[in-house]
């Protein structure tokens, strides 16, 4: 692959999983000021009280070990329960913690407003009517996130 052509590329780089960092991600790729990522210590009553209210998504970072029975329950069959769905393969193996924001947001779209020409309103114009497959391609080289 030559330089341009490299150049040209776009490789998802990895965040830090840090509510911080993706919080001033999400609000620089258009994401309202009004909503923030946070971080949940644990499952007690007393530690759920600290979080901040209200709370309209919660990404869950866990490793399945019988993955095979998940295949049904991961299906698209199971898509029609939610507004917004993708698919996370190909180039898109470190961008899981933004796909799990997008579908924060795009799921809550009644809620958390994108600003009109930023990357989170631009993508959702681009996808919005697309399947999960095609999401996962179209992101895969939505450069307007690396910047």
């Amino acid at each position: 692959m030559d330089g341009a052509a490299a150049a040209e590329e776009f490789e998802w780089p990895p965040l830090e999983s840090n509510p911080e960092i993706f919080t001033n991600y999400m609000h620089g790729a258009g994401m309202s000021k009004d909503w923030a990522i946070g971080e949940v210590f644990g499952f007690d009553e007393e530690l759920l009280a600290f979080l901040p209210q209200p709370i309209i998504g919660v990404i869950v970072n866990l490793e399945r070990l019988k993955k095979g029975e998940d295949v049904a329950k991961g299906s698209e069959d199971n898509v029609n329960k939610v507004s917004y769905y993708q698919k996370q393969e190909g180039k898109l193996d470190n961008a899981c913690g933004v796909i799990a924001c997008l579908h924060a947001v795009y799921n809550n779209l009644d809620r958390v407003n994108m600003e009109p020409n930023g990357v989170l309103q631009k993508f959702w114009d681009q996808v919005k009517d697309k399947s999960p497959k095609d999401r996962a391609s179209d992101l895969e080289n939505f450069k307007d996130f690396q910047e």
